[in-house]
């Protein structure tokens, strides 16, 4: 953890800081979700009412007191520190954390109960984003009153490990037991074969091949939306009909590192390291189902 930043961060809710944190109401931005899995309890006359609010702060003005650099491409934004980056994407509630320095475990991706938006010109998120910036160690983030605590001094808590959303599994058929639903994929792609097969938060399933140069991952979930986690800004887009479905391939230099599509109930998405050729990429996306 940072060296120059030891000790208690105490941010009040106050001003410009934190005017839409904890709102709440029809004019008010997206700020709790009442059936959000993560977030903070709202208790009446010491009951649990069972709404989750989510408590927001202006990302830039919080990440650079921590030490961070905080980067904004045409609304994907990534907050990179020495241990930790992360991106986001605005209006979107999926978070990409993960460390640093290649090689090292423990990249997640990942929903707060509020995706990220900008107001008065300055883009807020929930502020449990700083405790997976942080390494998500009990007692990073808590709130006392109307003063939001953000400790930055490792030596002063307990490590507690988040439990990984990944299970890994042995055959596709196993997958399907555990999320209700099958995925077929080739026994090889771009060359290589089936490396690591695994199941996320027992909603999505995820195969990958080849290796870190270039690594191949294919997923699956019931539902809609872009579950590729790849938020970069690509050069090429361009929309191809595969099997009846309508896909969005992205990339640059004639390579497409990104396609993702949606059929029958389930969206699917592959991702390349290295890029695919549009007829690679194709021939692989004909092969999923």
């Amino acid at each position: 953890m940072k060296k120059f930043l030891a000790g208690m961060l105490s941010l009040a809710l106050l001003a410009a800081m934190a005017l839409p944190a904890l709102a709440s109401g029809d004019n008010a931005p997206a700020a709790a979700e009442e059936t959000a899995a993560t977030g903070y309890a709202v208790e009446i006359d010491g009951v649990d009412s069972g709404v989750r609010a989510q408590v927001v702060v202006p990302l830039r003005a919080v990440a650079e007191k921590l030490g961070f650099t905080v980067a904004w491409d045409n609304g994907v934004v990534t907050v990179t520190g020495p241990e930790r980056y992360a991106q986001l994407t605005v209006g979107v509630d999926q978070y990409f954390a993960a460390p640093t320095q290649e090689g090292m475990a423990g990249a997640s991706l990942f929903s707060l109960g509020c995706a990220p938006y900008v107001f008065n010109d300055a883009t807020y998120v929930p502020v449990e984003l700083f405790d997976a910036l942080l390494g998500c160690k009990e007692g990073t983030v808590t709130l006392e009153g109307n003063v939001i605590h953000i400790n930055t001094d490792p030596s002063s808590m307990s490590a507690v490990q988040l439990p990984s959303p990944f299970t890994s599994h042995t055959t596709l058929a196993e997958t399907a037991k555990v999320v209700g639903f099958e995925l077929t994929v080739p026994e090889k792609a771009g060359g290589s074969p089936r490396r690591d097969i695994e199941t996320m938060s027992g909603e999505m399933i995820q195969v990958f091949y080849g290796n870190d140069e270039n690594e191949i991952c294919v997923r699956k979930e019931a539902g809609s939306g872009d579950i590729s986690g790849d938020c970069n800004q690509y050069a090429q887009a361009k929309t191809v009909e595969v099997n009846g479905s309508s896909v969005i391939m992205k990339g640059e230099n004639g390579l497409f590192m990104v396609a993702i599509w949606e059929s029958s109930g389930y969206t699917y998405s592959v991702t390349s390291g290295a890029g695919m050729s549009a007829a690679a990429m194709t021939a692989l996306i004909q092969s999923v189902k």
